[in-house]
């Protein structure tokens, strides 16, 4: 399934591509003057080995529909690719003392990540950042090499070439910030998998997945954000809801859609625009220096 514009432009096109829930979807961007213009829209479902909850190599089949995907695009574009959450861990651990210097610094994390990510002898790829909320502790984020590897070596064979890698959280900032939601609110984005949520814009980034498991309603799931997320956000206000499936209105939820942010959209249109979320947070992102 896909779409696309059918104006064509010079400047490069901005490509988020996220892997959600044996989901690949992408949403193309070129920043106009005016604003954003949407390019085009493209969604396939992965086989079933690819669902989130199970981690692993990438899934037969999967070079191939990429490798088809990439000929509708321009020779030179700016991906950013956001993959399976099943891929990634999420941890609390101290920080280092602050008259640590790199690359002992470096050295002091890598070090104490492996006794809270507990996976044998694999190497570790991290990220870290400062948690607002606890004084002296880092929330870090980390991936088996390994597993980076081999999606990115698929990725590659089906000329495709990331120039970021962000996860799910921080995309769902991005691309709330660019469709101009209040940045007091607590942002929720649905899955059949469980709900991911993200700090409000105008705090420093906090985030969380909670499972079906642990909150099959967004009610349940509130309740577990609050306990977990403590900055006086407005408990009990309505946050804004996103979803990657249709879902009937929920009370006490705002839901938006990623596509208020473009200036210029074509029909074809996908049915669900909601279920691009991440990927356009992917897609308007700044880039790294």
């Amino acid at each position: 399934m896909r779409g696309s514009s059918a104006t064509m432009g010079f400047c490069t096109w901005q490509v988020g591509l996220a892997f959600e829930n044996g989901t690949a979807r992408a949403l193309a961007v070129q920043r106009r003057r005016q604003g954003w213009q949407l390019r085009q829209w493209w969604q396939q479902n992965l086989p079933e080995a690819a669902r989130d909850g199970v981690g692993g190599s990438p899934p037969a089949g999967l070079e191939r529909q990429l490798s088809a995907w990439r000929r509708q695009l321009p020779g030179r574009i700016s991906l950013r690719v956001c993959l399976p959450a099943a891929e990634l861990m999420h941890r609390r651990m101290a920080a280092p003392d602050n008259r640590l210097s790199e690359p002992e610094r470096e050295w002091y994390i890598a070090a104490h990540a492996r006794r809270h990510f507990p996976i044998g002898h694999e190497k570790l790829l991290l990220d870290y950042r400062r948690d607002p909320q606890a004084p002296d502790t880092l929330l870090v984020t980390a991936a088996r090499q390994a597993a980076v590897e081999q999606w990115l070596n698929c990725l590659e064979r089906a000329g495709l070439v990331p120039d970021v890698l962000d996860i799910a959280p921080c995309a769902l900032r991005c691309m709330a910030g660019a469709a101009g939601l209040a940045p007091d609110r607590l942002l929720v984005h649905a899955s059949r998998a469980g709900w991911q949520w993200a700090s409000p814009l105008a705090h420093p980034l906090e985030f969380g997945f909670i499972t079906v498991c642990e909150a099959p309603s967004l009610p349940a799931a509130r309740s577990l954000i609050d306990q977990r997320y403590r900055r006086g956000h407005g408990a009990g206000e309505p946050v804004y809801l996103s979803s990657d499936i249709l879902r009937a209105p929920q009370a006490d939820a705002l839901p938006w859609s990623p596509f208020s942010a473009l200036w210029q959209a074509h029909p074809p249109m996908p049915a669900w625009p909601a279920a691009f979320t991440i990927a356009g947070g992917l897609a308007v992102r700044p880039g790294d220096a």
